[in-house]
């Protein structure tokens, strides 16, 4: 008795494995993104802080900003009752004739599809490059009138001084207008928050940078 239950539990046990063979082979995944835009991929995994998306032309990298969710799903579990023959046409009918031409119907579509999607993020991507570069170039900017500024003052107060008799190094800000004298005193601190923010920008700005060159780069690569 003691065998046979072993044999009947061996027997459902490579039963239960065969079926899950079946099922990964058929595995599918589908992908929502966060402004709506869906698409199914071949599978999919979270790796660190982003997503691995695998698809019939090659793999796409998404990152959990990106995706409102992705889920894994059998993509055909009545394979076996309605095969097709290979080259696509239906059971008890020819493929397209070998050495045709073309890339399968499958594969153009999966390839299209890609090319949508990294477009999509390519698009997303300069959306956020524009106001932080916007922002950046706005900063250097400033900076640099604060620092030609500072420059003109000390060149006035220099002149000022010489013409009074006064040592031009040590007295040149006692002839400045007490409005300017405030602003010079204000402005070391201004420039140092402006660096600061420079620096900050430029940090946000080169991951965005690298996915940009590297989705262009994949849409090149598809064309």
């Amino acid at each position: 008795m003691k065998a046979m239950m072993i044999n009947w539990f061996a027997i459902c046990f490579g039963c239960a494995a065969i079926l899950l063979s079946e099922a990964g082979a058929e595995a599918a995944c589908r992908v929502v993104m966060k402004n709506g835009y869906e698409f199914t991929a071949e599978s999919c995994r979270k790796s660190g802080n982003r997503i691995e998306v695998e698809m019939e032309a090659g793999t796409i990298i998404l990152t959990p900003d990106e995706v409102l969710r992705f889920k894994q799903f059998d993509r055909n579990p009545d394979a076996k009752k309605d095969q097709q023959v290979p080259g696509g046409g239906a059971p008890g009918q020819p493929g397209p004739a070998a050495g045709s031409g073309g890339l399968p119907e499958d594969t153009s579509s999966e390839q299209s599809e890609m090319k949508k999607t990294l477009q999509w993020r390519l698009n997303d991507l300069r959306a956020r490059i524009v106001p932080l570069e916007k922002e950046k170039h706005a900063a250097e900017a400033e900076r640099q009138g604060m620092l030609k500024r500072m420059d003109s003052l000390k060149k006035e107060g220099r002149e000022k001084a010489i013409t009074n008799l006064q040592d031009p190094l040590v007295k040149w800000m006692e002839y400045l207008l007490p409005a300017d004298r405030l602003w010079l005193s204000e402005a070391p601190q201004k420039l140092a928050e402006l660096e600061s923010n420079i620096a900050r920008l430029e940090s946000a700005l080169k991951p965005l940078k690298d996915d940009e060159q590297y989705l262009e780069q994949r849409l090149s690569e598809l064309k």
